[in-house]
């Protein structure tokens, strides 16, 4: 009966906790739509909640639910979590948790067990309150029984120390600047024996450094010096291929996306007249799709927050008699724009 109590009290509140985050997720997040909207027409200043360049400290309540082959009771356990945000999507944590728990089977040992993973995490929504996220990540578990049974007799439970893969799902709320509530389900499979144990988590991140919102971040102008045309990238004649002195045009425009979530982005690609028109339409979409590649894979851009159009010979800048002005109509051009208002 105890393995079933536990493993029902770790579901049934983490279900509850999850319930209670989205029931209270639509006037708290209406709000803060209000007050991005208002800050958003200033020009240099908008909301980012989980912020890049912050260390996280999480203190958790977790649960382990043991494999039927264990023969271990689910238990519930401390467990601490260290982390760091690189972007405001991408993160890592290391996780460390500690349980005592006793055998199931035939023969009744207490246990002691500690589980150490490192995970990437990736976040939903940084600039929202309520932030969904995935993470994975690998580790290691030991478990080490205290009794005096032999080793030969412990059904599996002897001293041990394996590597483990997990991955899982939760989300996040915050309550203020520096803090948020976490639940999280994981799944941790134990290749040696073919375990999958589930953990469950109740946390409550703090953040130490990064800033409150993004504010100008050495940008000049704050948010709307990000608007309009921001990169003019040229390409050799019959090349999609970005040349490396274009690249700082692109890193601007990363470091305004980044930096603003709620902007986005359209990337026009362009041609010459030299070739037949559909052969430079698909080339200027090449173009085009090879300054969103840059920014989505080099910078962590967002691919959703970037459109792509192809317009082949269609608006030139420059004359199409000569090679200055070929040269010139051989582009890609980003401009950015800001969300439309719902």
């Amino acid at each position: 009966m105890k393995k079933k109590v536990i493993s029902r009290s770790a579901l049934t509140l983490s279900a509850l906790s999850l319930a209670t985050l989205v029931a209270i997720s639509p006037n708290t997040m209406a709000a803060s739509h209000a007050a991005s909207s208002n800050k958003t027409k200033e020009g240099d200043m908008m909301p980012m909640w989980n912020r890049a360049g912050t260390f996280v400290v999480t203190p958790y309540v977790g649960g382990m639910v043991f494999a039927g082959k264990r023969e271990l009771n689910d238990v519930a356990m401390p467990a601490v979590g260290l982390g760091y945000n690189f972007t405001p999507h991408w993160g890592a944590e290391f996780y460390v948790g500690g349980f005592n728990t006793d055998s199931n089977g035939s023969l009744k040992e207490d246990v002691n067990g500690q589980i150490y993973t490192f995970n990437g995490r990736y976040t939903f929504f940084p600039e929202k309150k309520l932030q969904p996220y995935l993470l994975a990540g690998a580790g290691l578990t030991h478990i080490s029984p205290n009794g005096t049974i032999d080793a030969a007799h412990r059904n599996g439970n002897a001293d041990s120390v394996d590597a483990v893969i997990n991955g899982g799902a939760g989300v996040q709320y915050f309550v203020g600047k520096y803090v948020s509530l976490r639940v999280d389900a994981r799944d941790v499979y134990t290749p040696h024996g073919g375990k999958n144990d589930g953990l469950f988590n109740l946390g409550v991140n703090f953040y130490l450094g990064g800033s409150g919102h993004a504010t100008k971040s050495g940008l000049p102008g704050g948010m709307q010096a990000c608007l309009g045309k921001q990169a003019d990238v040229h390409f050799p004649n019959d090349s999609a291929v970005v040349n490396p002195k274009d690249k700082t045009q692109i890193a601007h425009v990363a470091k305004c996306m980044n930096t603003y979530p709620t902007l986005r982005a359209k990337i026009g690609g362009h041609t010459s007249s030299t070739g037949t028109p559909i052969y430079n339409m698909a080339l200027s979409k090449r173009r085009a799709y090879a300054v969103k590649s840059e920014l989505v894979k080099d910078y962590g851009v967002s691919s959703s927050r970037l459109s792509t159009k192809g317009f082949g010979l269609q608006s030139p800048l420059a004359s199409n008699k000569s090679e200055s002005g070929r040269a010139q109509n051989r582009r890609v051009e980003t401009i950015i724009l800001t969300a439309p208002q719902q």
